[in-house]
């Protein structure tokens, strides 16, 4: 009677039943049939061995198997994703810590923020949303996807990966309100809600801007703020960045969206000072 049998991580070899028993197991030994080398021997010998004893390592094998098949289907779904679903701007596809460029006092402080809140939400586990505000044009979209691009590098490179996405709520809403009627629009809502509030940590750019685009009718004023209501309350981990104050945010958004805005965010939030340089201003 002849079986398969792994040696070693060489090949698969023919065995046979041998005369041997298990010291063990009492069972006759497994032998195979043609002698092999071994990483251990290079001479050519036969190989016996138990199968009972062999069974834990095999378990361990496919068990280790199964967790690498995994980690590798967790990697191809969630870091990826950063880079697969977001919607980032032409202008800052190559945007990261390595091309933030630091001019000035302001931009240190906003880089050694966005630093603070990698380690606090990766080293830390940190929790709570996270706010970067300031006025059009200082940076806080370079610096928004700097941090996430650091959080998805670090969280792969310890084989935990994290999902990420980057979304300007204005393109967000866009996308949504492209149906060519009321339940298709009903529908990209639904699609878009599940993929924002299934992933670890999601970035929105430019909360506000919406509110200054298409219809503002008071039945799509209605549904945005339903959307970000229902959106904040379900999440763990939002990092935000706008152009509103705390007075503009109250004044654009309901109570309760703005209070689920601020969940957790203690001191994680930076105020850009008024006298912030424009990186975009004009030169005339």
């Amino acid at each position: 009677m002849q079986k398969e049998y792994k040696v070693g991580e060489r090949l698969s070899e023919r065995v046979e039943i041998s005369s041997q028993t298990c010291p063990i197991h009492g069972i006759y030994l497994w032998k195979t049939v043609n002698k092999v080398k071994a990483t251990d021997n290079t001479e050519l010998h036969y190989v016996l061995a138990c199968p009972m004893c062999m069974n834990p390592k095999i378990e361990k094998e496919k068990a280790d198997t199964a967790c690498q098949e995994e980690l590798n289907a967790e990697l191809a779904t969630s870091y990826s994703l950063l880079e697969a679903r977001s919607i980032i701007p032409p202008k800052l596809k190559e945007a990261s810590y390595k091309t933030f460029t630091v001019s000035n006092d302001t931009d240190k402080k906003a880089r050694d923020f966005g630093l603070y809140l990698n380690e606090y939400y990766f080293k830390q586990g940190g929790k709570g949303n996270s706010i970067i505000q300031g006025s059009h044009g200082v940076g806080k979209s370079h610096l928004t996807i700097s941090i996430a691009r650091k959080l998805n590098e670090d969280f792969k490179t310890i084989g935990e990966p994290k999902s990420v996405l980057f979304y300007p709520v204005a393109n967000l809403f866009r996308l949504i309100e492209s149906g060519v009627d009321y339940n298709e629009n009903q529908r990209n809502q639904g699609q878009m809600m599940k993929l924002l509030t299934g992933v670890d940590f999601l970035f929105l750019d430019d909360l506000g801007k919406e509110s200054t685009f298409g219809n503002q009718g008071k039945e799509a004023a209605n549904s945005r703020q339903r959307f970000l209501f229902e959106l904040l309350d379900s999440r763990v981990r939002t990092i935000v960045n706008t152009n509103l104050t705390g007075e503009q945010l109250k004044k654009t958004y309901d109570s309760a969206i703005v209070s689920r805005l601020m969940e957790g965010v203690g001191r994680n939030f930076f105020t850009y000072p008024e006298t912030a340089e424009d990186k975009r201003r004009l030169p005339f």
